[in-house]
């Protein structure tokens, strides 16, 4: 399983969009930047709190399989009319049945996501002003 990135801070360089960093707050992730990348006076960085990406499996959808084997030419047809026929429980239980097979096999074959994304509503800017990272408001 992978490693989780929820919760930890980042710099973008301004050049590429891809954040760097593994810091445990705002702060040390603007210091981080000045750091590595040299910054003057005036010179401004943006820092960002990571997420993992949403489960895969959390995007198992029973009815759009079900709705998907129902279009093909097999299932077409009036003799195939309101197929498969059964109660939102049953769909249900498809749906936590494939979710479980859906998990294992990602562990199983290390599939999990490794990267992160950057949550936009934490963004933070900083200014560097006398050797400081200084946030702004």
């Amino acid at each position: 399983m992978s490693e989780s990135w929820t919760g930890k801070w980042g710099y973008d360089t301004g050049r590429d969009g891809i954040y760097r960093g593994d810091c445990l707050t705002p702060q040390q992730a603007a210091e981080l930047a000045i750091e590595e990348l040299g910054m003057e006076d005036g010179q401004f960085v943006e820092v960002g709190q990571y997420r993992d990406p949403t489960s895969p499996e959390s995007y198992v959808d029973a009815e759009i399989i079900l709705e998907h084997v129902a279009c093909q030419d097999d299932y077409q047809g009036d003799f195939a009319e309101g197929w498969p026929g059964v109660r939102k429980p049953a769909i249900e239980e498809l749906d936590a049945a494939i979710t479980e097979v859906f998990a294992k096999w990602l562990d199983k074959h290390g599939a999990r996501p490794w990267w992160f994304r950057v949550d936009e509503k934490t963004i933070r800017k900083f200014e560097m002003i006398d050797g400081q990272a200084v946030a702004l408001v």
